[in-house]
């Protein structure tokens, strides 16, 4: 699969809510509870992405021949922390991934950024790990319904 990776743009905000939703659906049901998945994808709807591409470094990768959205990553650059990094689960393990969390890094080198923060859920963990992140300490990701997921946090100098 061939792809690339550009800033995401207001058109994109459909492709990014519903692969967001499915990833979340289907990648983490081994490591949370569907109650906790629920609460998870309820905050989410398609204002927050138009406002985090307005206000955030938002990048998406596309498959080169149908621009089709496989994956996206986003980094708030003022507290200098990845908010998501996620691909579409039949599209694993083929570098998307690693490429946008790249990019991510290579934005936050540019914006003289020196560590970069993750809550990595308790699926990603190994992802971040892989790519230098070091975990700091268990922790929990609370949202604002009150609901909260157990994750990880970790961090990279870059």
């Amino acid at each position: 699969m061939t792809f690339y990776i550009r800033r995401a743009i207001p058109a994109d905000v459909n492709e990014i809510f519903e692969l967001h939703v499915y990833t979340i659906r289907n990648i983490s049901q081994d490591y949370y509870s569907l109650e906790q998945l629920a609460n998870w994808t309820e905050r989410l709807n398609q204002t927050r992405y138009l406002e985090a591409i307005d206000e955030k470094k938002v990048f998406v990768a596309c498959e080169e021949h149908t621009d089709r959205v496989l994956g996206f990553a986003q980094l708030d650059q003022k507290r200098c922390w990845i908010d998501a990094c996620y691909v579409m689960p039949d599209q694993e393990k083929q570098g998307i991934g690693q490429a946008l969390l790249q990019q991510l890094e290579q934005e936050a080198q540019q914006l003289h950024i020196s560590a970069l923060n993750v809550n990595a859920s308790l699926n990603a963990h190994a992802f971040y790990a892989k790519a230098g992140y070091v975990k700091l300490q268990d922790d929990v990701h609370q949202f604002l319904s009150g609901a909260s997921i157990p994750c990880v946090l970790m961090q990279k100098r870059v």
